[in-house]
């Protein structure tokens, strides 16, 4: 192997890797802002339930 195939191989080894970062940032945008109701009802719900429960222990 040459140099300038060594250089070849980190190059697309650091493209690939430059890439998986890149997706790895816009599918966690696409969670945090396109399915930011989803996860605000989810936790209302999940809040709404230890009310109840709470409040069900707390009679007397």
């Amino acid at each position: 192997m040459t140099p300038t195939d060594i250089k070849k191989i980190l190059k697309t080894i650091g493209y690939t890797l430059g890439g998986l970062v890149i997706l790895l940032i816009i599918a966690c945008l696409l969670i945090r802002f396109a399915f930011k109701e989803q996860v605000i009802a989810y936790i209302n719900k999940q809040q709404k339930k230890e009310y109840v429960e709470l409040l069900r222990n707390a009679t007397p």
